[in-house]
């Protein structure tokens, strides 16, 4: 039994490591193309991680750097529509439009995205069942860093999580989630100043 446990974190290990060799491949294509130009950019986006209106959950690391890198391009208004117009399972969606809207509120204050924060994190919270428990943690914690943006006290619980998951993230999602935590902090009127190096830091490194 040890020697199986051994062997199946070895190979979760490798996947990992896979994973974000391909995620940090792909971030160098859409960096080199977006040089040339924002349609250059978009254009490399959309030939690594294709929109998809029912994203399949082998699938879902590879739409969070899409949502992520949409936010990074400033095409706001694409990532708005893409993160709205999700269909399928409710683990796969809310945790999407959770990620998009996070993108959207690091970038834009638009009260349509706290309000679209706000029915994503009810959503998941009235019909996640007990599977879902990591999926409602994720929107509760980033629903209180929009409450933070929007002026409300900032819950330190839920800012070390989301940290925590930044450093775990692709390269695209990792500086999106920084961003977000580094005006919902600011915005709580709490220092943000190493949150903001730390964002600055892991722009630089693409």
């Amino acid at each position: 039994m040890l020697q199986g446990a051994i062997i199946g974190g070895l190979v979760a290990f490798v996947v990992i490591v896979v994973q974000m060799v391909r995620m940090r491949g792909g971030a160098t294509k859409v960096i080199t193309a977006s040089r040339r130009g924002p349609a250059e950019g978009r254009a490399a986006l959309d030939a690594w991680v294709p929109p998809q209106a029912q994203v399949p959950a082998t699938k879902l690391v590879n739409h969070f750097e899409r949502f992520a890198w949409l936010a990074l391009l400033g095409d706001l208004e694409a990532l708005e529509r893409e993160g709205a117009s999700l269909t399928g399972g409710l683990s796969v969606t809310t945790q999407l439009q959770a990620i998009a809207l996070a993108g959207l509120l690091a970038h834009r204050d638009e009260a349509r995205d706290h309000e679209a924060m706000e029915r994503v994190a009810e959503r998941i919270a009235s019909e996640g069942g007990v599977m879902l428990k990591l999926v409602r943690q994720l929107a509760e914690d980033l629903r209180a860093l929009a409450r933070a943006k929007a002026g409300h006290p900032l819950d330190p619980a839920a800012r070390k999580r989301i940290h925590r998951r930044a450093k775990q993230s692709g390269p695209a999602l990792k500086v999106v989630l920084l961003r977000f935590l580094t005006v919902a902090t600011e915005r709580a009127g709490e220092d943000a100043s190493a949150l903001r190096a730390e964002a600055e830091t892991a722009n630089r490194a693409f």
